[in-house]
Protein backbone atom coordinates (compact mmCIF):
# COMPACT_ATOMS: atom_id res chain seq x y z
CA UNK A 1 0.00 0.00 0.00
CA UNK A 2 1.54 3.33 -1.09
CA UNK A 3 1.43 5.36 1.78
CA UNK A 4 2.07 9.54 2.10
CA UNK A 5 4.10 10.40 5.00
CA UNK A 6 2.79 13.77 7.65
CA UNK A 7 4.69 15.35 10.26
CA UNK A 8 3.02 17.22 12.73
CA UNK A 9 3.23 20.29 11.47
CA UNK A 10 0.49 18.91 8.55
CA UNK A 11 3.12 19.10 5.83
CA UNK A 12 3.33 16.38 3.23
CA UNK A 13 6.32 15.15 2.50
CA UNK A 14 5.98 13.52 -0.86
CA UNK A 15 3.07 13.30 -3.26
CA UNK A 16 0.74 9.47 -3.62
CA UNK A 17 1.06 8.39 -6.63
CA UNK A 18 -1.94 5.94 -8.18
CA UNK A 19 -1.43 3.98 -10.89
CA UNK A 20 -1.14 6.76 -13.79
CA UNK A 21 -2.18 9.90 -12.01
CA UNK A 22 -0.57 11.63 -9.21
CA UNK A 23 -2.24 13.89 -6.37
CA UNK A 24 0.28 16.23 -5.07
CA UNK A 25 -1.55 17.11 -1.86
CA UNK A 26 -1.03 20.07 0.46
CA UNK A 27 -2.91 20.04 3.99
CA UNK A 28 -4.39 23.86 5.18
CA UNK A 29 -2.03 25.79 7.38
CA UNK A 30 -4.45 25.53 10.39
CA UNK A 31 -4.16 21.65 10.19
CA UNK A 32 -3.37 19.51 13.03
CA UNK A 33 -2.88 15.76 13.21
CA UNK A 34 -5.34 15.55 15.78
CA UNK A 35 -7.63 13.94 13.91
CA UNK A 36 -5.93 11.42 12.54
CA UNK A 37 -5.78 9.39 16.25
CA UNK A 38 -7.90 6.62 14.88
CA UNK A 39 -6.76 3.08 14.84
CA UNK A 40 -7.97 1.20 12.63
CA UNK A 41 -10.79 2.83 11.42
CA UNK A 42 -11.67 4.29 8.55
CA UNK A 43 -13.34 7.62 8.54
CA UNK A 44 -13.43 10.76 5.92
CA UNK A 45 -10.65 12.97 6.89
CA UNK A 46 -11.51 16.40 5.28
CA UNK A 47 -11.99 18.19 1.93
CA UNK A 48 -8.62 19.95 0.92
CA UNK A 49 -9.02 21.94 -2.29
CA UNK A 50 -12.18 20.50 -3.27
CA UNK A 51 -10.21 17.04 -2.87
CA UNK A 52 -12.11 14.81 -0.23
CA UNK A 53 -9.01 12.07 0.57
CA UNK A 54 -10.78 9.13 2.36
CA UNK A 55 -9.35 6.48 4.66
CA UNK A 56 -7.24 7.80 7.70
CA UNK A 57 -5.43 4.94 9.86
CA UNK A 58 -2.65 4.41 12.19
CA UNK A 59 -1.99 7.26 14.47
CA UNK A 60 1.11 7.05 16.47
CA UNK A 61 2.73 9.87 18.76
CA UNK A 62 5.20 11.41 16.72
CA UNK A 63 4.25 10.36 13.08
CA UNK A 64 1.35 9.78 10.69
CA UNK A 65 0.55 7.92 7.53
CA UNK A 66 -2.44 8.37 5.33
CA UNK A 67 -3.60 5.49 3.37
CA UNK A 68 -5.45 6.72 0.31
CA UNK A 69 -8.08 4.11 -1.26
CA UNK A 70 -9.37 7.44 -3.98
CA UNK A 71 -10.31 10.69 -4.26
CA UNK A 72 -13.66 12.65 -5.16
CA UNK A 73 -13.62 16.27 -6.90
CA UNK A 74 -17.69 17.30 -5.32
CA UNK A 75 -19.18 18.90 -7.82
CA UNK A 76 -22.68 19.82 -8.17
CA UNK A 77 -23.62 17.81 -10.74
CA UNK A 78 -21.18 14.74 -8.95
CA UNK A 79 -22.47 11.43 -10.00
CA UNK A 80 -20.16 9.25 -7.86
CA UNK A 81 -21.87 5.76 -6.42
CA UNK A 82 -20.76 2.64 -5.32
CA UNK A 83 -17.69 1.14 -2.68
CA UNK A 84 -15.14 3.70 -2.51
CA UNK A 85 -11.96 1.74 -0.82
CA UNK A 86 -14.13 1.44 2.59
CA UNK A 87 -16.60 4.49 1.74
CA UNK A 88 -20.51 3.65 0.00
CA UNK A 89 -21.98 6.72 -1.63
CA UNK A 90 -25.13 6.24 -2.55
CA UNK A 91 -28.38 8.24 -3.45
CA UNK A 92 -31.31 8.20 -0.75
CA UNK A 93 -35.26 7.99 -1.44
CA UNK A 94 -34.66 12.02 -1.65
CA UNK A 95 -32.46 12.27 -3.96
CA UNK A 96 -29.94 13.33 -1.24
CA UNK A 97 -26.32 11.78 -1.75
CA UNK A 98 -24.65 9.96 0.56
CA UNK A 99 -21.92 9.06 2.22
CA UNK A 100 -21.32 5.83 4.57
CA UNK A 101 -18.76 3.46 6.19
CA UNK A 102 -19.07 0.08 4.33
CA UNK A 103 -19.93 -2.49 6.74
CA UNK A 104 -20.38 -6.14 6.17
CA UNK A 105 -23.82 -6.84 6.71
CA UNK A 106 -24.59 -9.96 9.16
CA UNK A 107 -26.90 -12.62 7.51
CA UNK A 108 -29.01 -14.27 9.62
CA UNK A 109 -31.72 -15.06 7.08
CA UNK A 110 -34.53 -14.15 8.91
CA UNK A 111 -38.70 -14.12 7.07
CA UNK A 112 -37.95 -10.10 8.08
CA UNK A 113 -34.87 -10.16 5.61
CA UNK A 114 -35.88 -12.29 2.92
CA UNK A 115 -39.13 -10.59 2.45
CA UNK A 116 -37.54 -7.52 2.37
CA UNK A 117 -34.85 -8.66 -0.39
CA UNK A 118 -37.46 -10.39 -2.67
CA UNK A 119 -39.27 -7.33 -2.42
CA UNK A 120 -36.30 -5.36 -3.43
CA UNK A 121 -34.97 -7.43 -5.91
CA UNK A 122 -38.49 -7.54 -7.80
CA UNK A 123 -38.66 -4.11 -7.74
CA UNK A 124 -34.74 -3.39 -9.54
CA UNK A 125 -35.28 -6.07 -11.81
CA UNK A 126 -38.94 -4.29 -12.90
CA UNK A 127 -37.76 -0.76 -12.88
CA UNK A 128 -33.76 -1.09 -14.11
CA UNK A 129 -35.29 -1.35 -17.94
CA UNK A 130 -36.80 2.12 -17.61
CA UNK A 131 -34.05 3.96 -15.83
CA UNK A 132 -32.92 5.48 -18.82
CA UNK A 133 -36.33 7.03 -20.33
CA UNK A 134 -36.51 7.91 -16.60
CA UNK A 135 -33.44 9.96 -16.78
CA UNK A 136 -34.35 10.97 -19.98
CA UNK A 137 -37.84 13.05 -19.24
CA UNK A 138 -36.79 14.02 -15.92
CA UNK A 139 -34.25 16.67 -17.45
CA UNK A 140 -31.61 14.64 -16.93
CA UNK A 141 -31.61 13.68 -14.00
CA UNK A 142 -29.66 11.01 -12.64
CA UNK A 143 -30.95 10.98 -9.40
CA UNK A 144 -34.49 10.87 -10.20
CA UNK A 145 -34.41 6.71 -10.40
CA UNK A 146 -33.95 6.74 -6.73
CA UNK A 147 -36.86 8.90 -5.21
CA UNK A 148 -39.21 6.64 -7.93
CA UNK A 149 -37.46 2.85 -7.03
CA UNK A 150 -38.32 3.72 -2.94
CA UNK A 151 -41.54 4.64 -4.05
CA UNK A 152 -42.35 1.37 -5.59
CA UNK A 153 -40.98 -0.59 -3.19
CA UNK A 154 -44.16 0.95 -0.97
CA UNK A 155 -46.19 1.51 -3.27
CA UNK A 156 -45.55 -1.23 -6.32
CA UNK A 157 -45.29 -4.56 -4.67
CA UNK A 158 -48.32 -6.84 -4.36
CA UNK A 159 -49.47 -10.44 -3.18
CA UNK A 160 -47.81 -12.13 -0.14
CA UNK A 161 -43.94 -13.43 -0.10
CA UNK A 162 -42.81 -15.33 -1.95
CA UNK A 163 -45.45 -14.46 -4.48
CA UNK A 164 -44.88 -10.88 -4.88
CA UNK A 165 -45.53 -8.99 -8.13
CA UNK A 166 -44.63 -5.60 -9.60
CA UNK A 167 -47.70 -3.24 -10.15
CA UNK A 168 -46.57 -1.14 -13.18
CA UNK A 169 -49.97 1.03 -13.07
CA UNK A 170 -48.66 2.49 -9.53
CA UNK A 171 -45.05 4.13 -11.73
CA UNK A 172 -45.70 7.34 -13.23
CA UNK A 173 -42.09 8.33 -15.14
CA UNK A 174 -43.19 12.00 -15.64
CA UNK A 175 -44.09 14.85 -13.90
CA UNK A 176 -45.13 18.29 -15.02
CA UNK A 177 -47.85 21.22 -15.33
CA UNK A 178 -49.10 20.50 -18.94
CA UNK A 179 -52.38 19.18 -18.59
CA UNK A 180 -53.02 15.76 -19.94
CA UNK A 181 -55.02 14.56 -22.15
CA UNK A 182 -58.78 13.27 -21.03
CA UNK A 183 -59.69 9.64 -21.41
CA UNK A 184 -56.70 8.34 -22.60
CA UNK A 185 -56.75 4.23 -22.86
CA UNK A 186 -55.13 1.72 -25.07
CA UNK A 187 -57.26 -1.60 -26.91
CA UNK A 188 -55.33 -4.47 -28.15
CA UNK A 189 -56.42 -6.48 -31.20
CA UNK A 190 -54.84 -9.89 -31.68
CA UNK A 191 -55.99 -10.91 -35.07
CA UNK A 192 -53.85 -7.53 -36.33
CA UNK A 193 -51.44 -7.39 -33.47
CA UNK A 194 -52.45 -3.79 -33.20
CA UNK A 195 -52.54 -1.00 -29.69
CA UNK A 196 -54.94 1.60 -30.82
CA UNK A 197 -54.75 4.77 -28.37
CA UNK A 198 -57.04 6.86 -28.13
CA UNK A 199 -57.59 10.79 -26.09
CA UNK A 200 -59.57 13.84 -25.60
CA UNK A 201 -58.31 16.88 -25.52
CA UNK A 202 -62.05 19.44 -24.78
CA UNK A 203 -61.79 22.98 -25.83
CA UNK A 204 -62.13 24.50 -22.49
CA UNK A 205 -59.03 22.94 -21.36
CA UNK A 206 -56.83 24.24 -24.83
CA UNK A 207 -58.82 27.40 -24.11
CA UNK A 208 -56.76 27.97 -20.62
CA UNK A 209 -54.13 26.41 -21.08
CA UNK A 210 -52.30 23.56 -23.27
CA UNK A 211 -52.37 23.63 -27.31
CA UNK A 212 -53.54 21.11 -29.93
CA UNK A 213 -49.86 21.28 -31.00
CA UNK A 214 -48.77 19.74 -27.84
CA UNK A 215 -46.41 16.51 -28.91
CA UNK A 216 -48.34 12.67 -27.44
CA UNK A 217 -45.38 11.12 -26.35
CA UNK A 218 -45.81 7.08 -25.38
CA UNK A 219 -43.38 4.37 -23.57
CA UNK A 220 -43.93 1.52 -24.44
CA UNK A 221 -42.47 -1.07 -22.06
CA UNK A 222 -42.19 -5.44 -23.02
CA UNK A 223 -41.57 -6.82 -19.28
CA UNK A 224 -40.86 -10.13 -20.59
CA UNK A 225 -37.20 -12.02 -19.98
CA UNK A 226 -35.55 -9.68 -22.35
CA UNK A 227 -37.11 -6.81 -21.29
CA UNK A 228 -37.26 -3.85 -24.19
CA UNK A 229 -38.62 -0.06 -23.70
CA UNK A 230 -39.42 2.59 -26.73
CA UNK A 231 -40.69 5.79 -27.09
CA UNK A 232 -43.48 6.41 -29.42
CA UNK A 233 -44.16 9.28 -31.47
CA UNK A 234 -47.93 9.73 -31.55
CA UNK A 235 -48.91 12.67 -33.08
CA UNK A 236 -49.80 15.83 -31.50
CA UNK A 237 -53.21 15.83 -28.99
CA UNK A 238 -55.43 17.09 -32.05
CA UNK A 239 -55.34 14.15 -33.83
CA UNK A 240 -56.70 11.89 -30.67
CA UNK A 241 -55.86 8.92 -31.87
CA UNK A 242 -52.13 6.58 -32.60
CA UNK A 243 -51.90 2.77 -34.10
CA UNK A 244 -48.99 0.85 -32.88
CA UNK A 245 -47.96 -2.70 -34.29
CA UNK A 246 -46.30 -5.05 -31.70
CA UNK A 247 -43.18 -5.82 -32.96
CA UNK A 248 -43.30 -9.91 -33.61
CA UNK A 249 -41.64 -10.95 -30.40
CA UNK A 250 -43.68 -8.76 -28.31
CA UNK A 251 -46.80 -10.24 -25.68
CA UNK A 252 -49.58 -8.23 -25.64
CA UNK A 253 -50.06 -9.50 -21.52
CA UNK A 254 -46.29 -8.28 -21.02
CA UNK A 255 -46.79 -5.15 -22.16
CA UNK A 256 -47.46 -1.69 -20.72
CA UNK A 257 -47.83 1.98 -21.33
CA UNK A 258 -47.75 5.42 -20.48
CA UNK A 259 -48.60 8.54 -22.18
CA UNK A 260 -47.89 12.00 -21.74
CA UNK A 261 -47.34 15.66 -23.37
CA UNK A 262 -44.65 17.66 -24.66
CA UNK A 263 -45.34 21.42 -25.04
CA UNK A 264 -44.79 22.35 -28.89
CA UNK A 265 -41.31 24.18 -27.86
CA UNK A 266 -40.60 21.36 -25.41
CA UNK A 267 -40.32 23.32 -22.65
CA UNK A 268 -43.03 21.74 -20.80
CA UNK A 269 -44.37 18.50 -20.07
CA UNK A 270 -47.47 16.33 -18.23
CA UNK A 271 -47.64 13.76 -15.49
CA UNK A 272 -47.31 10.47 -17.66
CA UNK A 273 -50.94 8.41 -17.43
CA UNK A 274 -50.44 4.58 -17.71
CA UNK A 275 -52.87 3.18 -19.59
CA UNK A 276 -54.70 -0.02 -18.90
CA UNK A 277 -55.26 -2.30 -21.77
CA UNK A 278 -58.84 -3.54 -23.55
CA UNK A 279 -58.82 -6.80 -25.59
CA UNK A 280 -60.75 -5.17 -28.81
Amino acid sequence: MNQVGISNKGQVQRPYRAGSWCVPLRLPSDSSPTPLRLKSEWHPFRSLEGIILLHLQNRTENHSTIQIMGRIEPTKNDTTTGKVGQEVHYVNSKGTRCVRAHVVPSNPRTVKQMVNRSRFALVSKSLAPLRKVIRQWNGGNDNAYCPLLGKALHEAVEGEYPHFRFNYSKIQITRGALPPPLNAGVTYHPATREARFSWESPADILLHDGSPNDIVQIIAHHADRYAEVRTLHAGTRRSGSFTYLLPDHWKAEQTHYWLFLLSYDMQEQSDSLYLHEASG
